[in-house]
């Protein structure tokens, strides 16, 4: 009995040594102070904010026009949003084609591509397939990682260029591949993963690699024409940008917050800015990407950072026009005299693009985003309405002049991407593989 009292009192030591902390309760070291103040989240919340700057000037929204293809992401180097056509009611989904489904090692960042009724896309494997929508069949399809290595198939892109696909890979390849039957027409070696997909502009292919390079490439052949080297970052978010291009300026973006104008031609620096001369990062492995594709609108870009920042600048000089203190990675929507985003808070936002001024702010219901299901894609414009996809497969169909949310309907898996349109049908590729048209 008396051994077992000893071993109960040695026991009750122990645990009182453990919860006073054995150093602190022996006097080797201060007890540790609670720091006073709210614990709040480091992302930024604008809905209390900004009250001041209201816009009251009236939002513009052009009449609906007919798509016809989609032959790279957003449908155009300048990333700038049209107001779709399309016949639909959101009313139901049609599965129309699949690949493999993402995995813990890879992820599908891609928009799919339509021309001449064959849709392109990557799967959660890094295969390239074709698909005919009038045979119901695949044309071809083509693995594009490399033999050694297929485990780790994230992101990667593609984009369409008379009768080529060109594909940028995960794996550090550029590929160019004859849109019709599939086969190899090139192959380049870049030396660095590649997460987005190519902008093409004027018959060139720009493809941004995730150590920060940008590597302006002939679509004929292959052939590197030219490079610009930033600064390589040490932590990126999952995504990756891709270039915006006009009237032969370059918006480069990379994910150390460094963003440059520079000369088409020849690659020269127009300008430079970054989001890091706005707000210091506390630690060197802070958060700083440019995930959100530039938008280049006449004269302005809009910019947009996971560091909390969104500024409008002038396309010719770099010269800033305004910044706001919004944290977002998605891309902007930017059409006629608005700029309407989501934050990494949830809310929907519309701004003026002339001044940056608030004319609404919508939270999403925690109800649509519940179970850490909280990622909602870049938002689109049709049919005279915002549509966002996202949370727990959701599909919010929104007022772009109130910002009210006026319907909501179900997905049946996660989308992998924002919607787009090609003759009034709007197609949406899922995380599991999945093509579907929103009928």
């Amino acid at each position: 009995m008396s051994a077992l009292i000893k071993k109960l009192f040695i026991l009750f030591i122990i645990l009182i040594l453990n919860n006073c902390g054995t150093r602190e309760f022996l006097g080797f070291e201060k007890p540790k102070v609670k720091l006073e103040g709210k614990r709040v989240s480091i992302l930024k919340s604008i809905s209390n904010k900004e009250e001041k700057a209201i816009s009251s000037s009236q939002i513009i929204i052009n009449k609906p026009v007919e798509n016809n293809d989609w032959n790279q992401s957003y449908n155009s180097p300048t990333h700038r949003s049209l107001n779709f056509k399309a016949s639909t009611d959101f009313s139901s989904l049609k599965k129309i084609t699949s690949g493999y489904s993402e995995g813990n090692d890879s992820k599908i960042l891609a928009q799919p591509l339509i021309k001449s009724n064959n849709i392109y896309f990557l799967d959660g494997k890094s295969i390239a397939y074709c698909f005919n929508l009038n045979k119901r069949k695949f044309v071809w399809k083509r693995k594009v990682s490399q033999a050694d290595e297929n485990d780790h198939n994230i992101g990667g892109g593609l984009a369409l260029l008379n009768d080529t696909v060109f594909i940028n890979t995960p794996y550090g390849e550029v590929i160019a591949i004859n849109a019709e039957s599939g086969e190899l027409i090139w192959k380049k070696n870049v030396f660095s993963p590649i997460r987005s997909s190519p902008t093409i502009y004027n018959n060139k292919i720009l493809t941004l690699t995730l150590d920060n390079r940008l590597i302006v490439i002939d679509s004929i052949n292959g052939d590197t024409l030219w490079e610009h080297e930033g600064v390589p970052n040490n932590t990126t978010i999952m995504g990756a940008p891709k270039v915006a291009a006009d009237d032969n300026i370059l918006v480069v973006p990379y994910s150390n917050g460094q963003f440059f104008g520079l000369n088409y031609s020849n690659g020269l620096v127009l300008w430079t800015d970054s989001f890091l001369d706005l707000e210091k990062a506390e630690t060197s492995n802070a958060f700083t990407d440019i995930d959100a594709n530039p938008v280049i609108t006449n004269n302005i870009v809009i910019l947009a950072s996971s560091l909390g920042k969104v500024m409008a600048l002038d396309k010719r000089t770099g010269n800033r026009v305004w910044v706001k203190d919004i944290n977002t990675t998605k891309t902007p929507l930017v059409h006629e005299n608005s700029v309407f985003l989501i934050d990494n808070n949830k809310e929907i936002v519309n701004l003026d693009i002339k001044n940056g001024n608030f004319r609404w702010i919508t939270k999403i219901d925690e109800e649509l985003a519940k179970d850490f299901y909280n990622i909602w894609h870049a938002p689109v414009l049709i049919n005279n309405k915002i549509v966002i996809v996202g949370g727990d497969k959701k599909i919010l169909i929104m007022s772009p002049e109130t910002g009210k949310i006026e319907s909501v309907k179900k997905l049946p898996s996660l989308p992998a991407s924002s919607p787009f349109v090609v003759d009034q049908k709007i197609y949406l590729m899922l995380r599991n593989g999945d093509i579907v048209t929103i009928e």
